[in-house]
């Protein structure tokens, strides 16, 4: 058996870099998720911007609802990218699988790169 004195071909920076750059080409080369992505976001603006829109700051059950409204957005919109961004991934599933059975990234630097591109 063959043995090498790293366990990746490249250091976890080189790793991060390479699977950023083509996280972004991926996610740029899919305007359709996009454009989805940003009605979406829109749609969301309007139905909680109606339910912020005559709210006061009176009494502090008003501060707590306030800040249930902030969290429940915030909740919606992740878990709605989350979903939606499930199908861009698994048209990477299969090059994810052979780069890592040939020992080239480390799945770590793959969901930290996936992850920032999403951002």
């Amino acid at each position: 058996a063959i043995k090498f004195e790293k366990r990746y071909a490249a250091p976890w920076t080189k790793q991060f870099h390479q699977l950023y750059y083509r996280a972004g080409r991926v996610y740029r080369r899919s305007p359709e998720y996009s454009v989805i992505r940003t009605l979406v976001m829109f749609v969301f603006a309007v139905i909680f911007g109606t339910a912020y829109w005559d709210m006061g700051w009176n009494i502090e059950t008003d501060f707590w609802l306030r800040l249930a409204f902030i969290y429940t957005t915030t909740f919606y919109c992740g878990l709605t990218f989350l979903i939606s961004g499930v199908s861009v991934l698994m048209g990477q599933r299969v090059v994810f699988y052979r780069e890592k059975a040939a020992g080239m990234y480390s799945s770590n630097m793959y969901a930290l790169a996936y992850m920032m591109a999403e951002v």
